[in-house]
């Protein structure tokens, strides 16, 4: 504070001068982090904790971590007058998740905390899951096209539950260069029976950084032997009804062929007595083959009577 003299009015003709200490255990002020994807650039900026003209200026310490790989950079920054600082990270990958802090060199220095991200990794899409009959499942998806910044492969995910939660391990995680990946039974014996799980696939970068899961497809795991028993079962069932079924329509098939064969026999006598029994005269016809106007024409034989004599020549 002001020693004296106290009042109102300017300063006397020789003012006292405090001089305050550089506090170097403050952080820095303003953290600001961007990052360049065309240049693949980390650009980090901070201005001093006190913006005074010092006579010894601090020595940044900035510590850089990736959050995914958790791995650790450290750089030192010289001193200097300006009153903004700023350093450069190069070739920055995409896919990556940064924090970044910056303090003072000294012991116990208190430090300020930002975070930047690069531009995200492309995604596989067109998820497609399915089961088969021998209990593997199938994960086919499309491939990612256009991304040439880094080698890279594609992880299928299975975890527990329905959903892929982050902090849950993971039951199995395949690897492949092309669709399909196939996931064996005996890879989920870790998922209770009946249990829920969600398969997913992302795209993972040589140097171990990931993209995120477009689409995921949950499921519930069935015991195979129990599938097998329920299919026994279903199949015992279904021939429980098809075998009366068929033998219903076997009786019934030979009862139709019995009647229309009766049918046929009825009409066939019929046709048979119409053609050899005249209804006007009542006389058999036994192989004759004249019709009936040649028969009004021929003479039927008269039978012979005893008043007339008989005449043989």
């Amino acid at each position: 504070g002001i020693v004296g003299p106290i009042g109102p009015g300017p300063l006397g003709r020789n003012p006292l001068k405090l001089e305050t200490a550089y506090d170097l255990l403050q952080p820095p002020k303003e953290l600001n982090v961007t990052i360049n994807d065309a240049s693949q650039e980390m650009i980090i900026k901070w201005q001093r904790s006190c913006a005074l003209e010092a006579t010894r200026y601090p020595t940044y310490i900035i510590t850089v971590r990736e959050l995914t790989l958790n791995k650790t950079s450290v750089v030192t920054v010289q001193p200097s007058s300006n009153h903004t600082m700023m350093h450069v990270f190069r070739k920055i990958p995409k896919g990556a998740a940064y924090e970044v802090s910056v303090a003072t060199d000294v012991p116990n220095a208190q430090r300020i905390v930002g975070y930047a991200n690069s531009t995200k990794l492309p995604t596989p899409v067109k998820l497609q899951v399915w089961e088969e009959a021998n209990g593997t499942y199938v994960v086919y998806w499309r491939s990612v096209t256009g991304f040439q910044d880094d080698g890279y492969t594609y992880e299928a995910v299975v975890k527990e539950g329905l959903a892929l939660n982050s902090t849950a391990p993971p039951v199995v995680t395949l690897h492949s260069k092309e669709p399909p990946i196939l996931i064996n039974p005996d890879q989920l014996q870790a998922i209770s029976e009946n249990g829920f799980f969600t398969v997913g696939v992302r795209l993972k970068t040589d140097q171990g950084l990931y993209s995120d899961f477009a689409e995921v497809e949950s499921f519930t795991r069935h015991n195979l032997l129990s599938l097998h028993q329920a299919s026994t079962s279903s199949v015992a069932l279904a021939w429980m009804w098809i075998v009366p079924t068929i033998i219903i329509v076997a009786l019934v098939v030979v009862v139709l062929y019995m009647v229309q064969r009766h049918q046929r026999l009825r009409n066939s006598f019929s046709r048979f007595a119409n053609s050899h029994y005249d209804t006007r005269t009542g006389a058999t016809r036994i192989g004759c083959t004249l019709d009936d106007d040649e028969h009004e024409h021929q003479e039927v034989p008269r039978s012979f009577s005893d008043d007339e004599p008989l005449v043989i020549a």
